[in-house]
């Protein structure tokens, strides 16, 4: 379900109260201000009617990073769905992402600021990267609309059953591994697109912990086969 709500560097006082408010509207208790713009004063508490409780709970962080540090996953968002269409980090719309998660998953909607979304930076460390279709004349929603689209969507999630879905810590454990192993081999081109690729595919899984298990122990005897090769080459070489 959804945790939290993390508005990234966030300009205008306005959009902060709305979107608290449409917090309170689906449930949604937790919110996280990452570095924010906006001053938090009386515009926050005048948009933020019957929900003051959320604004003087939020929490304020230096990074992504921390804000989303429990989260078992993290879905970030953009208003240009077809921007990244064609790239590695395959955007998808939030009602796809809604299927992604599960009732037992402690999940964070990340925002970014309204002048220009989220930084390439922090999209990387979001799990799913999902966007509101909208008119292609005006496809960009006001920050605070898109909260409450996205808080609409999300509501009733009774029918996903991901309740098993392996815990963030052991997915970027097979990611660390991945990335180890791809860095031993001399002859793979592109070893940061490959491990981009492995992240991105394993992230949209939501794989059982029993089988993100199984692959680290898989990935586990690949490093040591590797490690080893990679000794009686530097040996040979030696002599």
């Amino acid at each position: 379900m959804i945790e939290k709500i993390v508005l990234v560097e966030p300009e205008h006082d306005a959009n902060v109260g709305s979107a608290a408010r449409a917090m309170k509207n689906f449930g949604v208790k937790k919110l996280c201000l990452v570095r924010p713009k906006a001053k938090l004063g009386f515009e926050v508490t005048l948009y933020a009617k019957h929900s003051l409780e959320v604004i003087e709970k939020a929490e304020v962080f230096d990074s992504l990073d921390a804000a989303v540090n429990d989260c078992s996953i993290v879905i970030g968002t953009t208003g240009n769905l077809l921007k990244y269409r064609n790239r590695l980090k395959k955007c998808i719309t939030i009602r796809q992402a809604k299927k992604l998660v599960g009732k037992k998953d402690c999940c964070a909607l990340v925002f970014g600021s309204e002048g220009s979304g989220l930084s390439k930076a922090d999209l990387g460390k979001c799990d799913v990267l999902a966007a509101i279709p909208a008119s292609a004349e005006h496809g960009i929603l006001n920050l605070s609309h898109a909260v409450a689209v996205c808080l609409y969507e999300f509501f009733d999630y009774n029918e996903n059953e991901f309740v098993n879905a392996a815990g963030r810590a052991k997915v970027l454990e097979s990611m660390k591994l991945f990335k180890r192993i791809s860095g031993k081999l001399s002859h793979l081109r592109d070893k940061q697109k490959v491990t981009s690729a492995f992240k991105q595919v394993l992230s949209r899984s939501r794989a059982t912990g029993g089988e993100v298990n199984a692959l680290n122990a898989f990935l586990g005897e690949v490093r040591k086969l590797v490690e080893k090769e990679g000794k009686q080459k530097k040996i040979v070489e030696e002599k």
